[in-house]
């Protein structure tokens, strides 16, 4: 990528995670889903008030921060999530997981921190083809930074 001359392309992205206690050391999301790799939703970042007089407040509100991620129905990372759903299912607890997205079109990166498997789907869905699968995430943090 030139400074001068970005590029909108998520195919060079890096997306890596960590889960410890099943995956120590950082793995590579890979096999995303055709029109889509993954998606942030949106967030309350403040809270506004305005009083009887006409006078504004505001305060930030810390949130929880949802991300899915769809993978294609024959992605191997897809793997990653089954063996966190086994495991967070026959231990009865819930594993963290830390990651890292790096946009080298964009020269942007994301640190994601805190997050849980909240969302997953128990089968694979199968038309003409199997289908993509999505997965979500919830962070407590996530810090974008441009490298």
């Amino acid at each position: 990528m030139s400074a001068d001359n970005p590029t909108l392309t998520s195919a060079n992205s890096i997306f890596t995670i960590v889960v410890p206690g099943l995956y120590n050391t950082p793995v590579k999301l890979e096999g995303y889903a055709a029109d889509k790799a993954w998606d942030f939703n949106p967030v309350t970042l403040a809270v506004t008030v305005i009083g009887v007089d006409g006078k504004k407040s505001a305060g930030y509100t810390p949130a929880l921060v949802p991300q899915s991620i769809a993978l294609q129905g024959d992605s191997k990372s897809r793997r990653v999530f089954k063996d966190i759903i086994q495991a967070t299912i026959q231990n009865k607890e819930t594993y963290r997981i830390d990651g890292t997205i790096v946009l080298p079109s964009t020269g942007e990166s994301v640190t994601l921190t805190n997050g849980t498997l909240t969302e997953a789907p128990m089968a694979q869905s199968a038309h003409n083809v199997l289908q993509q699968v999505e997965y979500t995430i919830t962070w407590e943090t996530v810090l974008p930074t441009l490298t």
